[in-house]
């Protein structure tokens, strides 16, 4: 437990002083797992941003739709079937209660957020109400503007408080929000670890859920779709398909880069689950595996949206060779995902 984060007064505007902004650039890109670690830090209360992200299975999932190209695939709602029975998994495990509210009238949304930051507590906010996010983290209100942190944030191209971007029309823009319930107990370490690696396995051997190809399958079929010689067939705007698929595919790194904290997780879970620790290191040793195979995709195609860089993707020697490593790194999540399997086998 660390100082739990204060509420302060300037003018008009109430803001919590201190809430640690949401950012890309320390590797946390899964905005709820973010957003949820920022909003317990408020009631001084530290929590692994890679314990979120394995009890929800953000660390182990891949996912693309029937259309295939749509950088909208890696939002925390295509992560599963029920997005919301993940919100219920992250709370759960970190033993505290939450309030999930649909967005409605104005005034009612309004005064639940400003009562949560009067008590101190950020507000997690589901909606493009900072540029693309997915979720927001809302750190204080200024009459019926919104003041908060995204990864998102435009920084000095945007209007800012204190470091907190300020928030207009943010209501139009709201899907629900999460307000922090109150803190009870934690079940114990070693069910939540087992539960977590269930929800593992089920993500990575489901083949497809509705019109969403995932796990395993997803790799096979983006695999497939870069080997194509048309392979451009399925973006949405022909004028900008060369620039859209590039995105996408940077976008679907992105879920690469969450499996970042598959290691550290499945090595708590080793400490929690000691009967099956052996095959939870392999596993662990698997993911550490696909990690380097996906920092090897960086040489083949460049991340920094350059034009060059675009242009690789008409190169089908280049998309072959992503491709290739796409499937080694299936392979590798294959392995690690049979260890869990021996893991949970074991406790049986």
């Amino acid at each position: 437990m660390t100082s739990p984060i204060a509420a302060r007064t300037e003018g008009t505007k109430v803001y919590l002083d201190g809430v640690e902004p949401m950012t890309w650039g320390g590797g946390e890109m899964c905005e709820f797992a973010s957003a949820l670690t920022r909003m317990l830090a408020c009631v001084g209360d530290h929590v692994p941003y890679h314990y979120v992200m394995g009890v929800t299975g953000v660390a182990f999932r891949f996912t693309i739709g029937s259309e295939l190209w749509n950088p909208g695939f890696y939002g925390f709602e295509n992560v599963a079937a029920d997005a919301h029975d993940l919100v219920r998994r992250a709370f759960a495990a970190v033993g505290y209660g939450y309030h999930l509210h649909a967005a409605g009238g104005l005034a009612d949304d309004l005064a639940r957020i400003a009562g949560s930051i009067e008590r101190g507590v950020a507000v997690m906010l589901k909606g493009n109400v900072i540029d693309a996010s997915d979720w927001a983290l809302i750190t204080g209100t200024d009459g019926d503007v919104l003041l908060g942190t995204s990864p998102y944030s435009p920084g000095e191209r945007g209007e800012q408080f204190k470091g907190y971007d300020v928030v207009r029309g943010w209501h139009p823009k709201t899907r629900e929000y999460i307000l922090l319930g109150e803190k009870g107990e934690r079940p114990p370490a070693a069910a939540i670890y087992a539960e977590a690696l269930r929800l593992a396995v089920r993500l990575v051997r489901t083949p497809q859920v509705g019109e969403r190809f995932t796990g395993l399958r997803a790799y096979e079929t983006l695999a497939a779709e870069l080997r194509e010689d048309e392979f451009r067939r399925n973006a949405r705007d022909k004028d900008d398909w060369l620039w859209f698929g590039y995105l996408c595919l940077l976008c679907y790194n992105m879920m690469l880069d969450d499996h970042r904290s598959a290691e550290p997780f499945l090595k708590d879970a080793a400490g929690a689950l000691p009967e099956c620790a052996a095959e939870l290191a392999e596993a662990a040793e698997c993911y550490e595996r696909s990690l380097a195979l996906r920092d090897e995709l960086e040489a083949i195609l460049p991340s920094n949206f350059s034009q060059e860089a675009q242009q690789k993707l008409l190169d089908r020697s280049v998309r072959d060779a992503f491709a290739c490593a796409l499937l080694e790194i299936r392979d590798a999540e294959e392995t690690g995902i049979a260890c869990i399997e021996q893991a949970l086998a074991a406790r049986a």
